[in-house]
């Protein structure tokens, strides 16, 4: 970058004393990591802002959830403001939900005929500022919209989105960032639409029937083209025909036509093609991106691997020192909690929770989205005294959201996961470029971890825990029910209480249920107070202390032990004090 102009300088103090205001009266005391990152991101916005930084690079601002990110951008634009809009420059601000930009008009207390907005024509928001867009200062849209308009061509291009003829040099993309919007499509999906598409468009039918020719008769891992022919299949005729399924299927072929896609395996969903094809194009460089899941999400990883395009600024974590996350290992997926049977269990140890804490105190509970007769909320009020202190977030709403910030108690019901092969196609959304090569289960696996560390971050730091004070987290305690690695809550929340918890005992098997036996064997003996191990690994057939040791270790032993009145202290099996 070169010496910002005394203009630009000025305003650069201005925006931070706005910023270090603002924060300060929401509570928040700033730390020195965390001062840096967001004079950082200030100082890159308003050197854009100017045209004094062009390199075609995106900056990824990675401050964890409640560090200030939108508000250092919220900041700057009242301090522009109050500058009278000098020195000269526009904006355009891109975000992924309409309540979003709503929030950012009032929170950055813009006039009318300071912004504009480009969104969905239907949306009454559409109105709302300057009528003639090219001459705001300041212009909104949605990240959707970004994508669908830049597939016609380069964002240069693009004068919906210029400011007076030209394109708008600070250019800002607030919560994450995939270079393409990755897409899959079953071939069990594409089998079920010739048969209502033949009635109506035979040669449709006949490219899609060949389309899913191909995909049955290819290897796993071969890349192929989708046919150009099936980009003008969305007529209305056509959606009348199919079911709503079908339509969203016949819509990702449409994506996906004169463009490659990769061939993958999955054992529940079988094949399926996965690719990124709807690119943001690379001149849409230079650009801020402001993500509180940075430091976290695979996706930055891949980029950085695999392009030069992407500079991360300095960064500032919290201190998870006043969280405790305790974690049942247990599966909660949407599969799982669409049994009664195995919902039940799951619920009545969440509302135990709630119902044996103080009657004043709020709860936040996470859960998936109800379909068919699985309803999360609905259940769980009944089984829940005082109900109208639990609020309840689904996944896929679990983020940009404040409302639940003074909640300390928070239930996480099952995670966000996605079937495999999406994951390979958010490892090609995040390359630079499609390209050759398959995707290994060592690269999904990574993708799969990261996007766990992603969701996880964004929907707990929902509650109390994203109030920091000089860069330690608020007090928070939640409760965790989902099959995952305990390492990825270590990274993801870094200093935190990490504790296992099973509200649940499991029937022991095999080797645990000979050890269990053995125990209670020996303590029949009322005088009996502890045994020793090296009896009991021999007692019961083990070659090696170590193999005790290895069921001793497992959660669910640990469970039973506790629920028989036993401790492990060292060389012995103890019988606590009643």
């Amino acid at each position: 970058m070169t010496e910002v102009t005394l203009g630009s300088d000025k305003l650069l103090k201005e925006a931070f004393s706005v910023l270090k205001h603002q924060l300060q009266e929401y509570g928040s005391v700033i730390d020195d990591p965390t001062e840096v990152a967001l004079k950082t991101v200030q100082e890159h916005m308003v050197h854009m802002l100017v045209g004094e930084l062009t390199d075609p690079k995106f900056f990824l601002s990675s401050l964890d959830p409640g560090k200030g990110k939108t508000e250092a951008v919220c900041a700057l634009l009242k301090a522009w403001k109050a500058a009278d809009f000098q020195p000269e420059g526009s904006v355009l601000i891109s975000l992924s939900r309409l309540d979003e930009i709503r929030s950012y008009i009032d929170r950055s207390e813009l006039d009318e005929s300071d912004f504009a907005v480009l969104v969905n024509e239907k949306d009454h928001l559409n109105t709302r500022g300057r009528a003639d867009r090219s001459e705001a200062l300041v212009l909104f849209t949605t990240q959707e919209m970004l994508f669908r308009r830049t597939q016609a061509g380069s964002f240069q291009q693009l004068d919906c989105y210029h400011f007076r003829g030209q394109p708008r040099p600070l250019r800002i993309w607030d919560e994450s960032l995939l270079l393409a919007q990755p897409i899959t499509v079953r071939l069990d999906g594409i089998k079920a639409l010739p048969e209502p598409l033949r009635p109506i468009d035979s040669a449709l039918a006949e490219w899609v029937d060949a389309l899913g020719r191909t995909v049955n008769e290819k290897a796993a891992g071969d890349w192929i083209t989708v046919p150009v022919a099936l980009a003008a299949c969305q007529a209305e005729r056509t959606r009348a025909a199919l079911s709503p399924g079908q339509w969203e299927n016949l819509g990702r072929l449409a994506c996906l036509a004169g463009h490659r896609a990769l061939l993958q395996d999955c054992n529940r969903y079988g094949r399926q093609l996965v690719s990124a094809p709807r690119r943001l194009p690379a001149d849409f460089a230079p650009a801020v991106i402001l993500d509180a899941s940075g430091r976290v999400r695979h996706t930055y990883r891949v980029w950085q691997q695999h392009g030069d395009n992407m500079v991360r600024l300095a960064a500032a974590e919290n201190d998870y020192s006043k969280l405790t996350v305790r974690h049942w290992n247990q599966a909660a997926n949407k599969a799982v909690l669409s049994d009664p049977a195995a919902r039940q269990p799951i619920l009545q140890a969440v509302a135990k929770l709630i119902n044996e804490s103080p009657t004043a105190e709020e709860w936040l509970v996470i859960h998936h989205k109800a379909k068919g007769q699985m309803d999360v909320p609905q259940e769980l009020k009944a089984l829940v005294g005082y109900s109208s202190r639990v609020q309840f977030l689904h996944w896929g709403n679990h983020h940009g959201t404040n409302a639940y910030q003074a909640i300390r108690k928070v239930a996480v019901i099952g995670l966000w996961t996605y079937a495999e092969a999406a994951y390979a196609a958010h490892h090609l959304a995040a390359l630079p470029g499609l390209e050759g090569g398959s995707v290994t289960k060592e690269e999904r696996e990574g993708m799969k971890e990261g996007e766990h560390q992603h969701h996880l971050l964004q929907a707990i730091c929902r509650a109390n825990v994203r109030n920091s004070a000089e860069g330690v987290c608020g007090d928070c305690e939640v409760y965790m029910i989902g099959k995952l690695n305990p390492e990825l809550l270590t990274e993801t929340f870094p200093g935190a209480t990490i504790q296992d918890w099973q509200p649940v005992m499991r029937k022991l098997r095999g080797r645990a249920a000979d050890v269990a036996q053995e125990i209670e064997r020996r303590f029949k003996a009322p005088e009996t107070v502890s045994i020793s191990k090296g009896s009991l690994w021999s007692a019961v057939g083990f070659s090696s202390h170590r193999q005790l040791s290895n069921v001793l270790n497992v959660a669910d032993f640990q469970v039973w032990m506790a629920s028989q009145g036993l401790q492990n202290r060292h060389h012995h099996i103890v019988r606590m004090a009643a």
